[in-house]
């Protein structure tokens, strides 16, 4: 909508919701954390500063590698699919069998590599 200063407004009927959004980037960051947490943890049991034990750096710089793009993958698919519930909460339950599916498409055909 267009106001008389010229400027233009935000329908009330926009397919943008912004609550959705900081939900889905509130939980992605959540779980983020949590898991890094958790990565941290495990990768400081498995170094040693003594040498001969543990884990070698090679394996040790993969296995971290391996781990954040894991990490990303799984906080970013949950983020999304927060975000997808919390705008299917808003829509009428008669255009759900239209809208609902795509949301959940491109969600877990984010993460996979394109054929």
């Amino acid at each position: 909508m267009i106001t008389n200063t010229g400027v233009q407004i935000e329908d009330a009927d926009s397919a943008v919701s912004w609550k959705a959004i900081f939900a889905g980037a509130t939980g992605s960051i959540a779980v983020t954390m949590i898991l890094v947490a958790f990565g941290l943890g495990v990768g400081f049991t498995v170094i040693s500063p003594w040498s001969g034990q543990g884990v070698s750096g090679t394996t040790f710089t993969v296995a971290a590698g391996v781990y954040l793009f894991v990490v990303a993958m799984l906080s970013s698919t949950i983020g999304g699919y927060l975000a997808a519930v919390c705008v299917r909460a808003g829509i009428p339950s008669t255009s759900m069998s239209v809208t609902s599916a795509t949301p959940h498409t491109v969600l877990w055909s984010g993460p996979l590599p394109p054929s």
